[in-house]
């Protein structure tokens, strides 16, 4: 499934499977590895790990290490910045959109169906971005213009992604970029 929603040129490599608890996200992908707090997967009635969700999970964070988009060089920081902004929603909308499928805001579903990879909880948090999707394009449209006009630095980014666009289960950043993705689709 992560592989049918990349390009043919792009292929998912292989790559090792950590289990570890970290208190944070119950998956990861970074440096070509995947991570995954198997104390925090969805379980089934009898206390086991739901393995359709976990299929799912594995299919997202697969989806993150098959996307491959080279950066390009900018000759301008400020554009360098952005682009790297840019990229949590490239990678985390994507995988919402196309390979959780996640439901529309505005924008509608891609296909019938749904992953295993939400839950109750998700499921609200989406139906409170999208009440607020005008809200948050417009807090996209203010830390892009904090990086052009230079308010924001490196340091300034990784904070505003970690303090907002990143907090939570199921960050604004999943959200915003599955709309624009969803949009560009």
């Amino acid at each position: 499934n992560a592989q049918k929603w990349l390009p043919k040129s792009m292929k998912i490599p292989d790559f090792y499977f950590f289990v570890h608890p970290n208190g944070g996200s119950n998956a990861f992908a970074i440096n070509g590895n995947q991570g995954y707090d198997f104390f925090q997967l969805e379980t089934d009635m009898d206390g086991n790990i739901d393995i359709p969700s976990l299929v799912d999970l594995i299919a997202h964070e697969s989806h993150h290490l098959g996307l491959k988009v080279s950066a390009p060089e900018f000759k301008n920081p400020k554009d360098s910045l952005a682009y790297s902004f840019l990229q949590v929603f490239v990678a985390e909308g994507t995988a919402s959109k196309f390979v959780d499928n996640m439901p529309e805001g505005f924008v509608d579903k891609i296909s019938e169906g749904r992953s295993k990879n939400t839950d109750y909880d998700i499921m609200e948090i989406w139906r409170g971005y999208t009440l607020k999707e005008g809200e948050l394009f417009d807090a996209f449209e203010s830390d892009m213009k904090a990086i052009y006009d230079g308010t924001y630095s490196q340091k300034d980014v990784r904070e505003r992604m970690l303090t907002f666009w990143l907090q939570g289960k199921k960050g604004r950043a999943y959200f915003l970029g599955a709309e624009l993705f969803g949009a560009i689709y």
